[in-house]
């Protein structure tokens, strides 16, 4: 007898009664609610949100028959690979087919590496490989799997591994050095691989482990003692190191292995716990925000461009007496706190340029504290890990019942988490400023610490020309500590937020006042980068100043999440996990990775030196060789432009510095360049600010097809092949397909060269026109198709291209006299 589910018939009228974008919307996060709708109302979009949200096979019976065509089948291949075998026809899976999922996955960077309870690496789009022909999967496809997600070398073919294969992987996330094959690990590679992370121990093949790799590799991080091979592990070199690392690890973490674990650290802890259940703080932890992708990019946008990820209030404490209301053993709290973890990178990917934050309030028990983050860091390189404290971490420092533990001083508690975090390599900050060299891979190959900290005390001691020479190279730069609440007068520490650590208003407000001093001495010579404040309390509770527009805000303390971004305030409050909240999930915002190592320095004309021409145009993203170029730099710097000149030492002629080439100048007299620069700037800008507004809305458009729209000059790309080219002369749009430098073959419209040249596109273009929506796409002039090798589009390009700098740069890198005004007595302005 077949049993049928009843569903009442409130439940269907209520989601039958919703318009279709808000069922979507609701079978985008609950995809099994498909079965309260009706076979016939069951929609296109409704079933194609099935498809791609839903990852249960069994989820698909309630799509109708008549609905299954190839698109729906794509929308599988591309979101559910497993399913590809037992629910996509043979007659659907052609060559065609695979060729357009394998394109738009690429394109679209959609690939999905997820974690196993053990911490290996789940490929749920090893089917989609699988099933394709093989005719398909060449070695070109591998690399641009791998250039999109590095840990996707574990699907590659040994035979593919070459060692562009795997610098590609590497060069996008380590994870993958655990797929690379035995003949990569040489001497010099591994020196550099535990260099930089002591746990890649576990990856090194061991006959090239040594006694002095496996003592760097504990200097790096002590847990890399778990890796050590058991022929090693009681040598006498070894176990000497290991004498000197465990005197530098709190008393309190070596007493883990203590067999009472569960009654000191947990269940001790269950009185206090429901006698304060919340700590005065406002607690709306349903008022979760939806994590959604941040669209702006604080910065200027480019290839340099990382990820912040961030979150704050786990309270681990809460989480496992829910869990384990009896006795466990250790060994399964591990294995629950492993599990929130893998919950919490899944669908995640960290790449070697990104950071996490982790604000405070993991857990008031430093032994818990101790396992998340030792567990943590078996995934992410704790050289990526930022912490500051909460208030919650001040709580109750009794570990083992006795009443005297119970009023520890701050600086005490403090101390402990600093050596807890400094055994395990991870960023801690208490009134500390980062200082982040971008350029991870550089100091990856010279072995240099990308990370600088500088303390409270020696930061107020620096002067301010020092600081600022220490964070111009730097596009990450964070101002970390727990903040306090001495401002706020409703929640305190009169209020009980601190416990018997700080226990009145006045020693709150001292703690507030040493975090603010350091706020307020920066916001007087670093307002211009794009500074990350990081506390576990909101601004408001440790400061009356006002916000930076260009720094970032990130905190948590309230459960109320709050996310403010526009033009005047960047607050990120918005993923505060709560009591009982048990989904763990990274937000994240994206920095631009760029800077400008002069713009702290006051207007006037400086010599410099070749290097800082380099650096200078290597912060903004510019590529410059300055080779064989003799004579002396000079720069001008006036109202945020900049002019760049060299200058022969025999005859004190004056060269502009367009890149790395020199451009003649007609005076030879730098006072006039450097008085006359706004003024032609102004000019510049005014003159192409139309053509430049046209050339960002055919971006738009070419972006909205789904094509790249990058804008170099006076062309925007379509793709690597495809361009359209506005001329500047008469505003006309000319679409060609390139397949190399100086060969056209001129389309008489782009939607020409669409249909043609990217299918995918064009449907997307016919969908469009379907719609009635407006695309600037026309004004063509050409009548017919040919092929060309003329240049002079490049050449008039090029000049426009300079124009570009000068617009979105700043950066004078033309000249001409005759656009300047004369003044009275009929001579150029001198």
């Amino acid at each position: 007898m077949e049993i049928k589910k009843i569903i009442p018939q409130k439940v269907v009228d209520e989601l039958e009664d919703l318009p279709e974008e808000k069922v979507v919307q609701i079978l985008e996060k609950q995809p099994h609610r498909i079965a309260e709708i009706k076979s016939e109302k069951r929609t296109v979009r409704m079933c194609e949100a099935v498809v791609k949200y839903a990852g249960q096979g069994k989820l698909f019976r309630y799509i109708p028959n008549n609905m299954w065509d190839e698109h729906l089948y794509f929308l599988l291949a591309v979101y559910n690979a497993p399913y590809i075998s037992c629910h996509i026809p043979t007659n659907v899976k052609n060559e065609d087919f695979f060729k357009k999922i394998f394109d738009f996955k690429i394109k679209n960077n959609i690939f999905f590496v997820s974690f196993f309870s053990d911490g290996s690496l789940y490929f749920k789009d090893s089917t989609l490989y699988d099933e394709a022909p093989k005719t398909l999967l060449t070695r070109e496809l591998y690399l641009k799997t791998v250039r999109c997600n590095g840990a996707l070398l574990g699907i590659v073919p040994k035979k593919f591994k070459d060692y562009k294969m795997c610098e590609t992987a590497l060069n996008n996330t380590i994870i993958a050095i655990q797929f690379l094959p035995h003949k990569f690990f040489d001497k010099e590679f591994v020196d550099r691989l535990i260099s930089y992370n002591g746990l890649l121990l576990k990856y090194v093949p061991v006959d090239k482990i040594t006694v002095n790799l496996c003592c760097k590799a504990l200097q790096n991080n002590i847990l890399a003692q778990k890796y050590i091979p058991d022929s090693l592990k009681m040598h006498k070199k070894i176990l000497e190191q290991l004498d000197v690392l465990e005197q530098i690890v709190s008393p309190q973490i070596a007493l883990l292995q203590d067999n009472t674990f569960y009654n000191r650290s947990i269940a001790y802890y269950r009185n206090f716990l429901t006698t304060s259940q919340t700590d005065g703080v406002h607690s709306i932890e349903n008022m979760m925000l939806s994590s959604k992708k941040r669209s702006v990019t604080i910065g200027k946008k480019g290839d340099r461009q990382f990820r912040i990820y961030y979150i704050t209030d786990l309270h681990l404490n809460h989480k496992l007496l829910e869990k384990f209301p009896n006795a466990v053993n250790k060994s399964e709290i591990v294995a629950y706190i492993r599990e929130l973890i893998i919950q919490m990178l899944s669908g995640i990917n960290i790449y070697h340029k990104d950071y996490l934050l982790i604000g405070g309030d993991v857990s008031f028990c430093l032994e818990i504290s101790d396992i998340f983050y030792r567990t943590l860091i078996e995934f992410i390189n704790p050289k990526q890990i930022i912490v500051v404290l909460g208030n919650h971490e001040l709580w109750d420092f009794n570990r083992f019942g006795r009443k005297e533990d119970h009023k520890k001083q701050i600086e005490i508690i403090v101390d402990a988490y600093r050596k807890m975090f400094k055994s395990l390599g991870i960023n801690f900050l208490h009134n500390d400023l980062l200082i982040a060299n971008f350029n991870i891979n550089e100091c990856f190959e010279q072995r240099k610490d990308p990370i600088t900290i500088i303390s409270r005390e020696k930061l107020l001691k620096m002067e301010s020309t020092l600081i600022c020479e220490m964070c111009q190279k730097s596009a990450f730069i964070v101002l970390g500590g727990l903040g306090f609440s001495g401002y706020n007068e409703n929640y305190n520490a009169e209020t009980g937020l601190y416990r018997q650590v700080i226990q009145n208003n006045e020693e709150d407000l001292k703690q507030t006042q040493d975090f603010e001093e350091l706020y307020v001495k920066l916001s007087q010579i670093l307002t211009n980068k794009n500074l990350i404040i990081f506390s576990h309390t909101p601004k408001e509770n440790w400061t009356k100043q006002p916000y930076i527009k260009n720094w970032v805000y990130i905190s948590g303390h309230t459960h109320n999440n709050l996310y403010i971004c526009n033009s005047k305030q960047k607050s990120y409050q918005d993923n505060q996990m709560g009591y009982h909240w048990k989904n763990l999930k990274l937000k994240y915002i994206i920095l631009g990775g760029y800077y400008n190592i002069f713009e702290s320095i006051l207007d006037g004309i400086y010599e410099i030196s070749r290097q800082q021409y380099i650096d200078f145009n290597y912060g903004l993203g510019i590529h410059c060789e300055l080779n064989r170029l003799e004579g002396k730099l000079l720069m001008c710097k006036n109202n945020k432009y900049y002019m760049f000149f060299i200058q022969n030492q025999k005859s004190n002629k004056l060269y502009l510095l367009d890149g790395g080439k020199i451009k003649k100048l007609e005076i030879n007299n730098i006072e006039y360049y450097y008085n006359n620069m706004v003024p032609f700037c102004s000019l510049i800008k005014k003159g192409t600010s139309k053509y430049f507004k046209a050339l960002e809305i055919l971006s738009k458009n070419i972006q909205a097809l789904g094509g790249d729209g990058n804008i170099h000059g006076s062309i925007v790309d379509i793709d690597f092949f495809n361009h359209v080219y506005l001329n500047p002369n008469d505003g006309t749009l000319h679409a060609y397909y390139s397949p190399y430098f100086g060969v056209q073959i001129k389309y008489t419209g782009i939607v020409e060269l669409l249909k043609e040249q990217c299918p995918e596109l064009y449907e997307n273009y016919k969908k469009f026109a379907k719609n009635q929506k407006t695309l600037v796409l026309t004004k063509e002039t050409l009548n017919r198709a040919s092929i060309s090798t003329d240049t002079q589009h490049y050449r008039e390009s090029d000049t426009i291209k300079k124009m570009q700098y000068i617009t979105k740069d700043n950066i004078i890198r033309l000249w001409n006299d005759s656009i300047l005004p004369i003044n009275n007595s009929g001579m150029l302005k001198q």
